[in-house]
């Protein structure tokens, strides 16, 4: 009897259709990732150069009254500097301390501004017949100025 059945079996097996192979599907090209929108390079190359901030630390004169700089910064500076068609941000801060110390900061003051080349912030600043004015104010209110140039790698 297993005999019968093992031919019966292959009788089944050989009166079904035998199915042709299937060909795999041809493989996919990759396609590079997209790359980001150029619209902050065309920015900055039509601003000549890179955007940076420039992070001004000092401390005021000797016999200068904070009052009349931080008005002065308000009133003047901000308003002038700021405007600036390079200039995309410009702030001014007062340090209060260093966190977790009774130490004095180093610097009582800084200015912070966002701009979107250095080659453009010179050329703006000579184009603002305001700026010669502001800038020798500054120099009368601020002791020995640092102005620090920074690039944003992260963040």
């Amino acid at each position: 009897m297993a005999i019968k059945k093992k031919t019966a079996a292959k009788s089944k097996a050989a009166k079904k259709p035998v199915k042709a192979a299937r060909k795999p599907a041809p493989k996919a090209k990759k396609k590079a990732a997209p790359k980001r929108p150029a619209a902050k390079k065309t920015q900055r190359a039509a601003a000549g150069g890179k955007a940076r901030t420039l992070i001004v630390l000092f401390n005021l004169r000797r016999g200068v009254s904070a009052a009349a700089y931080e008005k002065w910064a308000r009133d003047t500076d901000v308003p002038v500097a700021g405007g600036l068609k390079s200039v995309k941000s410009f702030k001014v801060f007062r340090a209060e301390g260093i966190f977790g110390s009774k130490a004095k900061p180093p610097y009582r003051y800084f200015e912070i501004l966002q701009v979107s080349g250095l080659d453009a912030l010179v050329s703006d600043i000579g184009k603002e017949p305001r700026m010669q004015a502001v800038a020798a104010a500054f120099q009368k209110f601020a002791d020995n100025p640092i102005f620090v140039v920074t690039e944003n790698f992260a963040g």
